[in-house]
C-alpha cells in the first residue's frame, strides 16, 4: 500500500487565514449593538447623511450624500457585514448632495420606510428614487409637522414641512425639508436639512419644542443658516457642520461661525475632523471624532 501524499498548506497561507478570521471577529463585535445611542454624522464631503443606532440594534438614515460609494463604504464601516436592514430612510430634500447616494442605499439594504417631504420635483434622480421605492414595494410616509416617530426607548418628532408647503423662496426645496428632532432621554438633537429664513420662522411660530442639546446646523453652514431667534431657541452646547472641504460654496460662512462661537457653542466639523459621532445613554453624552 502506498503512503498517501498530505499536502501542507504554506505557512503564510495558514497566518493569513488567521488574520480574515480575526478581522471578521473584531468587525462583528466593533459593529454589535450596545447599552447606548450612537448617532453618526457621517464624512461624505459636501452633503449631508446621519446614522443613527439604537441600542436594540434598530437603524435610522438621514440623508445619502453625493456619492454612492462613499455612503456605502460608510455604512459598511459601522453596520454589522451580515445585516443589511435598514428600519427607516429618510430623505429630508431631494438635491443631489442630499439624495444621490441614498438610490444607492434603497438597492442595497433592506428598507422598511422612507420618510420624505413629498415636495413636487421632477429631476430624474428624484423620479429614480420614487420608482425604486414603488418596485421594491418599500413602505412610504409624507412627512408633516406633528408627526411622532416611536424608536425603542427615543422617538422622531417632524418639525416641518407644515400642512402646506412653502413657495417662492429662494429655494423651495431646502425650505420645504422634512425637519427632526431626536429625543433619547434628556439629550435632543435637531436635523434641520438645509432649511433657512422662511422655513426657520414658519417652525418658530410653531412654537414646537426646539431645545436641544445638539444642533446639526442647516445648509451646511451657509450664512441664512441660522437667521432670527433660531439659534438661541435651540439654545444647543454642541453643534455639528456637515460640510465638504474647499467647497466652491465657501461654507460654512465665516458669520454663521461667528454666531455659535459668541453663544458659546462647541463646535465640530466633518471637513475638519471626519465623521463624528454623539454617543449617549440619554443622561449624558460623548462626542467621538474621525480625526
Amino acid at each position: 500500500m502506498k503512503p498517501r501524499l498530505v499536502a501542507k498548506l504554506p505557512a503564510s497561507f495558514l497566518v493569513a487565514a488567521l488574520a480574515v478570521v480575526a478581522l471578521l471577529i473584531w468587525a462583528a463585535v466593533a459593529t454589535r449593538p450596545d447599552d447606548r445611542w450612537h448617532v453618526f454624522f457621517l464624512d461624505v464631503g459636501e452633503g449631508d447623511a446621519i446614522l443613527i443606532q439604537s441600542p436594540s440594534g434598530q437603524k435610522v438614515l438621514i440623508d445619502g450624500g453625493p456619492s454612492p460609494a462613499v455612503i456605502t463604504d460608510a455604512l459598511g464601516r459601522r453596520l454589522p457585514f451580515w445585516d443589511r436592514k435598514l428600519d427607516l430612510v429618510v430623505l429630508t430634500h431631494a438635491h443631489e448632495d442630499h439624495l444621490t447616494g441614498l438610490l444607492e442605499v434603497l438597492r442595497r439594504y433592506q428598507v422598511q420606510q422612507v420618510l420624505e417631504p413629498g415636495y413636487p420635483h421632477t429631476s430624474a434622480m428624484y423620479l429614480q428614487f420614487l420608482q425604486t421605492i414603488q418596485e421594491k414595494g418599500i413602505a412610504y410616509r409624507v412627512a408633516r409637522a406633528g408627526q411622532r416617530l416611536d424608536l425603542a426607548g427615543a422617538y422622531l418628532t417632524v418639525l416641518h414641512p407644515g400642512d402646506s408647503f412653502l413657495s417662492s423662496t429662494a429655494s423651495d426645496l431646502n425650505n420645504n425639508s422634512v425637519v427632526l428632532r431626536l429625543v433619547i432621554g434628556k439629550v435632543a438633537i435637531l436635523l434641520p436639512g438645509d432649511v433657512d429664513e422662511p422655513a426657520q420662522a414658519a417652525i418658530l411660530s410653531r412654537r414646537g419644542e426646539l431645545k436641544s442639546t445638539v444642533l446639526k446646523v442647516s445648509h451646511h453652514g451657509s450664512r441664512t443658516a441660522l437667521t432670527g431667534n433660531f439659534l438661541p431657541a435651540i439654545s444647543p452646547a454642541v453643534a455639528i457642520v456637515c460640510v465638504g472641504a474647499d467647497n466652491r460654496f465657501g461654507h460654512p460662512a465665516p458669520e454663521t461661525m461667528e454666531q455659535l462661537r459668541a453663544a458659546g457653542v462647541q463646535v465640530y466639523r466633518t471637513d475638519q475632523n471626519g465623521s463624528i459621532e454623539i454617543i449617549t445613554d440619554g443622561t449624558g453624552y460623548t462626542v467621538r471624532t474621525g480625526r
